[in-house]
């Protein structure tokens, strides 16, 4: 933190004047004083709720509460702090807190070098961003693009990712006479063009013919490309069914009808080849995120049977890293897909997975590898990029040395994992 927190604004609950204020709108503003030197790219906040004179529920970063705080960037351009710089922050606050304005001045006698101004500020989503910085992804793309010119035709590529396409990017630079198509989605046009906004700004700022760029909202009969890049895993962790259910006509759009990498083809589609990983997990966060484990969490009032039958099994968007959790057995590889040939019927596996770790299994976690060929795979547990998902399964007590089936069930793109067991065991 650059500076120490300070109250922004309090309204008390039994003043209906100062609720009607909020309500209809009021200005807010509030001096902090910089203790670090640094850049001010943000500013977070969050609230208490005082209960009484002395309860209060604070959702501070760090504390023991479930709420997570708001965070409002700062898009200015000079950003730049130093010890004992002011900052003076504006909010409009009218049913919702709206960040107006940051103003930073400095003490008499400091000096800010002019940086290296942007000609275009291009706004990405959180998990765009977060997929830019992913040292993991980046590491992937710059290699499948080296290899992609050094051994393929790139001639035309296809990126249908919906992501910004740093693959196909790097390709163009290494090879100004290949064209790009971007497949866009018509239906968040939002997310397309801030997409497009970031692939136009990135061409002109490493001189990169843009005219080599163009879109697509959907797959035009008879079109071929020599390369297509797909996302069959969202960032939030699971299956990307869209994805999965249209690979008959990518596949058709392939310039050849060769996939394999090793093989040198003339066309490729990439990744080529999807592989589905598992663990046993057992995790009282896991349990208490999904459904409400007994009647004490509720006053003791007899309703959690009733709220349970509504609980989600599926968990996404898990950081599997940060979960409170207990491996009950190695991490398994479940099954191959050949993306090439994947089939869309219903598949039913069962793996009988060695314990290591004696528990109350209560969860499957799973997750991907990327394949690209070359050698080169893109773990979506390893990347930074991507969240994780579990499946919550009925909990069953396993000891060191057992044997415990877990059943995958695949079918048109998605997934369901749970635990089988023997009658009279659990």
């Amino acid at each position: 933190m650059l500076s120490k927190p300070q109250k922004l604004f309090s309204v008390s609950f039994e003043n209906p004047e100062q609720i009607e204020e909020l309500v209809e709108g009021k200005v807010f503003c509030q001096e902090f004083l910089a203790t670090v030197e640094g850049d001010c790219d943000a500013v977070a906040g969050w609230f208490k709720l005082h209960l009484d004179q002395a309860q209060e529920i604070s959702t501070e970063p760090g504390g023991a509460s479930c709420w997570e705080q708001v965070v409002f960037p700062v898009s200015s351009r000079r950003r730049k702090v130093f010890n004992n710089s002011r900052l003076e922050v504006e909010f409009f606050v009218k049913k919702h807190l709206l960040m107006q304005r940051v103003d930073i001045t400095h003490e008499e006698g400091i000096s800010v070098n002019s940086t290296h101004v942007r000609d275009k500020q291009v706004t990405l989503s959180s998990e765009m961003v977060r997929l830019l910085n992913c040292k993991v992804w980046r590491e992937v793309s710059q290699w499948v693009s080296y290899y992609l010119v050094r051994d393929i035709n790139c001639s035309t590529i296809l990126d249908m990712t919906l992501l910004p396409p740093a693959m196909a990017l790097q390709v163009l630079k290494l090879n100004p006479d290949s064209k790009l198509t971007l497949s866009v989605n018509t239906s968040n046009t939002r997310a397309s063009k801030q997409v497009l906004d970031w692939v136009t700004t990135v061409s002109t700022c490493n001189s990169m013919n843009v005219s080599a760029i163009d879109c697509i909202t959907s797959l035009t009969p008879g079109s071929l490309y020599n390369v297509v890049v797909i996302s069959p895993v969202t960032l939030s962790g699971r299956l990307n069914t869209s994805c999965l259910l249209e690979l008959d006509k990518v596949i058709r759009c392939l310039a050849s009808s060769s996939t394999t990498p090793i093989m040198r083809p003339s066309s490729l589609l990439l990744p080529f080849r999807l592989e589905l990983w598992c663990v046993v997990i057992s995790s009282k966060e896991l349990a208490q995120r999904s459904h409400l484990v007994s009647n004490k969490q509720v006053l003791g009032f007899t309703i959690a049977d009733q709220i349970n039958i509504l609980a989600v099994s599926h968990q996404q968007e898990i950081n599997y890293m940060g979960l409170e959790k207990q491996e009950l057995s190695t991490p398994t590889l479940v099954t191959t897909m050949e993306l090439a040939h994947l089939s869309l019927e219903r598949e039913v596996l069962v793996n009988s997975l060695p314990i290591t770790n004696s528990g109350l299994a209560n969860g499957v976690a799973y997750w991907f590898m990327l394949d690209y060929g070359w050698n080169i795979k893109l773990s979506t547990l390893e990347s930074e990029a991507y969240s994780q998902a579990v499946f919550v399964c009925k909990e069953v007590m396993v000891k060191e040395g057992d044997m415990l089936g877990v059943r995958c069930q695949m079918e048109r793109g998605l997934l369901d994992f749970q635990f089988v067991v023997p009658s009279g065991v659990g």
